[in-house]
């Protein structure tokens, strides 16, 4: 199976400097400047009483398309809240572990050819259930003004303003804000090649958090022939109209089905009703699931799909993918909008080490100690032995110096 295709954001960084010092250095001028270069609408921002005239003018079932997607992300999210967990250590030692939110979050939006509310959702629910105080949303806005399901997302998700910036130049003001632009602690929500290079840069140099590097969007399909073809099918495809980019892997033990598979799909592509190229998608073919869970496992893919007819022993050994859709009926794009899961996820083989987003993202861990007399005698032989042998003579005095 042939490697996927990166974002090279190498090449990309070289000309992000440039585009931080611009933000730094003219605030909200290089702001406006860019967008009207890059031919998007008006630079400014947005309060929550504004975002209620585009939430009360959208139609009724979009509206509640949308908040029961945010229900139900609210409900398994909310699985995911962690308490303060104590301990008190043998040796008069208490330990804790505390959990603080992020104070102040940044959501970047894509809003060019594919506008993306559910994106809006997909960041601020678990944000918000984690207790951020402060969710800044950003996206470019149209010759026409902000797109009208975005806003009402941003309101029904309880996003506190909106500044319509967009592109690279949307992450440099947050990282470092403008007058228009509030500096923020963390970025989330996926981007470009630009986007993604721009996040990687604030990043390196410590001036926010980010959530991940989010790279081209893939789909893994595991087959046996169980599923209707034109269901396998239509779940590829529904990944190849992200963009070029976007790669489709169809993995299965059996040749006939792959074969058929992809014949089905070159068919509906060959329609046009929906956008992709037959060389986006790559096969392979095992000689048993054993060995296709092994390809999956290395492959560490965004979107695993596993329509098999025993799929339990298979999902059992799957150690690394983004999200698991198990089952004939448990199409990608549920994932995607409203199953309660989240469509934030690792891309280009990062499922190797995490999981999508999720509230613990916006959770700081702080961890605390509080040394008894018993316990500082304890341990006290323990830590100056280390210190001295590490050569760090004031940890060392540090310790002593408390020795009655």
């Amino acid at each position: 199976m042939k490697e996927r295709r990166q974002i090279n954001t190498f090449e990309e960084l070289a000309s992000m400097n440039d585009l931080l010092k611009s933000v730094e250095q003219e605030g909200d001028i290089a702001l406006k400047r860019l967008a009207q270069e890059y031919g998007d609408g008006e630079v400014r921002k947005y309060d929550r009483s504004e975002m209620s005239l585009f939430h009360e003018r959208l139609p009724e079932e979009l509206k509640q398309s949308l908040e029961i997607a945010q229900s139900r992300l609210e409900k398994f999210h909310s699985l995911s809240l962690t308490k303060t967990a104590s301990i008190l250590d043998l040796e008069g030692i208490e330990l804790s572990t505390l959990s603080r939110p992020i104070d102040h979050v940044g959501l970047y939006v894509p809003a060019g050819k594919a506008p993306l509310p559910s994106t809006v959702l997909m960041g601020a629910v678990p944000a918000k259930l984690a207790g951020v105080k402060r969710i800044t949303a950003s996206f470019a806005a149209g010759k026409d003004g902000p797109n009208q399901v975005i806003m009402a997302a941003c309101y029904i998700a309880g996003i506190d303003e909106v500044v319509t910036v967009g592109g690279a130049q949307a992450i440099m003001a947050l990282s470092v804000g403008t007058q228009l632009v509030p500096k923020v602690d963390m970025i989330i929500g996926p981007g470009g090649a630009r986007v993604t290079a721009a996040k990687a840069l604030v990043s390196s140099l410590g001036l926010v958090g980010i959530d991940m590097l989010a790279g081209p969007s893939e789909v893994c399909v595991v087959v046996d022939g169980s599923a209707p073809i034109e269901w396998s099918a239509a779940d590829i495809l529904s990944q190849l109209e992200h963009g070029r980019s976007s790669r489709a892997y169809l993995i299965s033990n059996s040749e006939v089905v792959i074969l058929d598979i992809l014949k089905e799909c070159r068919r509906i592509l060959s329609e046009k009703k929906f956008d992709g190229s037959p060389e986006q998608i790559f096969s392979l073919l095992t000689n048993d699931l054993a060995e296709a869970a092994e390809a999956v496992n290395q492959l560490s893919p965004e979107h695993l799909l596993v329509q098999l007819t025993r799929p339990g022993s298979f999902v059992s050994s799957i150690r690394s993918a983004g999200s698991i859709f198990i089952g004939d009926l448990s199409s990608e794009a549920f994932g995607d909008y409203a199953s309660g899961t989240n469509h934030i996820l690792p891309t280009g083989g990062q499922a190797r080490v995490r999981g999508g987003l999720s509230v613990r993202d916006f959770e700081k861990r702080i961890t605390t100690q509080t040394v008894s007399r018993e316990g500082f005698d304890n341990l006290a032989d323990v830590v100056e032995t280390l210190a001295g042998v590490e050569g760090l003579l004031a940890h060392q005095y540090a310790s002593s110096v408390r020795r009655l």
